[in-house]
């Protein structure tokens, strides 16, 4: 696992090895953002392949894990992203630390960060930019 120290939280990047070792334990955090189209079964299937990057957040000091988060990577011909796919957690707790996913993944080639998010995030997330909003149909 890479750690990362926050301001008040320690951020674990666990490699696809070790998602079975700790798949338990965050289950039931990834469940909380199941919808139609994805879920904690299909998240786990991208972690274990390494399509997905999964993160935690824990108290510094301590393995209680306070939140997840997951990650995608998308290349377009003249930039990389790295995208938020789900976060689960209090929210509040590490929205300060943004930064350290930002400088994570522009260590990673990536030059853009990005989300799916209701409204709500544009409240949180100033700096961001609002681009576009999905919206989809079941068919």
């Amino acid at each position: 696992m890479i750690r990362l120290q926050g301001h008040t939280l320690d951020y674990k990047i666990v490699e696809e090895h070790e998602i079975d070792s700790i798949w338990d334990d965050v289950k039931g955090y990834i469940a909380e953002t199941n919808d139609e189209i994805l879920n904690e079964n299909d998240v786990y299937e991208w972690l274990k392949t390494g399509f997905y990057t999964l993160w935690i957040a824990t108290p510094r000091d301590s393995d209680k894990i306070l939140g997840t988060m997951t990650l995608e990577y998308a290349s377009y011909p003249r930039h990389n992203m790295c995208r938020i796919v789900s976060i689960a957690g209090e929210m509040k707790d590490w929205i300060d630390d943004i930064y350290i996913l930002e400088n994570w993944a522009k260590a990673q080639g990536c030059h853009f960060l990005g989300l799916y998010g209701r409204k709500g995030w544009k409240k949180v997330l100033k700096e961001y930019n609002e681009h576009c909003i999905l919206f989809r149909k079941k068919l």
